[in-house]
């Protein structure tokens, strides 16, 4: 399947497939994924098969977890920590939102960051279920992982003003914004970096 996220990303604005959606087992070693990838893979696992379900497809979330922080659990920024790099006010937020399955926050314990960050996907992606495709819908739930759910509304509301589809994010609401460039550079590139580059490697990997 990588060859659906390389048309996507490359320019083909007309494909409408939607990825595979079957969690494999097998795990072959490849070189640029880390070890703790492999230890925690059926950490993960279980928890994308309880708040998705079995048929989900799990490459997407070990990409996204590698781009967040290659998978190092002490890894700190200046804003956020831990494997899925959550800021403070977020990991206050979604431990509050959910406190019989989080319990109290702690970004730097891999096994409540790898549940935090599935329930967290889960909950925007509910919340953008107008998408027209799932490869649009998992983009939005990116974009608005990495900024914040608000500012993909404020996104959409642009494309409309610009006759374009707010359901499309593929040549649509992808290309409007009024946040900063730095910004906007680093919400998108993190989406192509996860759905493309991130995802042919753990999809070659196994997961």
């Amino acid at each position: 399947m990588a060859w659906l996220w390389l048309l996507l990303f490359l320019g083909s604005c007309s494909v409408s497939e939607s990825p595979a959606t079957t969690v494999r087992e097998e795990s072959v070693r490849v070189a640029g994924i880390p070890e703790l990838a492999y230890s925690l893979k059926r950490t993960l696992i279980g928890e994308i098969r309880f708040w998705w379900g079995f048929d989900t497809k799990a490459t997407v979330f070990f990409s996204q977890v590698h781009q967040e922080s290659r998978w190092n659990p002490e890894a700190k920024s200046k804003y956020a920590s831990g494997l899925a790099q959550f800021t403070p006010s977020t990991a206050e937020w979604i431990s509050r939102l959910y406190p019989k399955d989080l319990g109290e926050n702690n970004p730097l314990d891999p096994k409540w960051a790898l549940r935090s960050l599935v329930r967290y996907d889960k909950w925007l992606f509910d919340r953008f279920s107008y998408a027209d495709q799932e490869t649009d819908r998992w983009s939005f739930t990116l974009s608005g992982y990495n900024g914040g759910a608000g500012w993909v509304e404020r996104d959409r509301k642009l494309a409309v003003l610009n006759g374009r589809s707010d359901r499309k994010w593929i040549c649509n609401v992808e290309h409007f914004s009024s946040r900063a460039d730095w910004a906007i550079k680093e919400n998108r590139d993190y989406i192509v970096k996860i759905l493309f580059k991130w995802f042919t490697l753990y999809e070659k990997g196994g997961f």
